[in-house]
């Protein structure tokens, strides 16, 4: 696959899961949609983006306010 809109129970540990399923599908170059990752929200899905930001195989393309990452390795 390369795009996925990732819109869950926006709790981190389900945040987590549906990310490590999207990206085990998701091909190099690929994008993720992280609904409710925004910086200023109170959402597990907000916290899981500090990971991605840590994350080498990854890449911020934007933030507006949910983050649009894509895979690079």
């Amino acid at each position: 696959m390369s795009f996925a809109y990732i819109d869950g129970d926006h709790s981190y540990e389900q945040t987590k899961k549906d990310f490590e399923n999207v990206d085990s599908k998701l091909k190099v170059n690929g994008f993720i949609l992280l609904d409710d990752s925004a910086d200023h929200l109170n959402f597990g899905s907000s916290d899981f983006i500090k990971d991605i930001k840590k994350n080498d195989n990854y890449k911020i393309i934007d933030s507006n306010p949910n983050y649009l990452i894509q895979k690079v390795k």
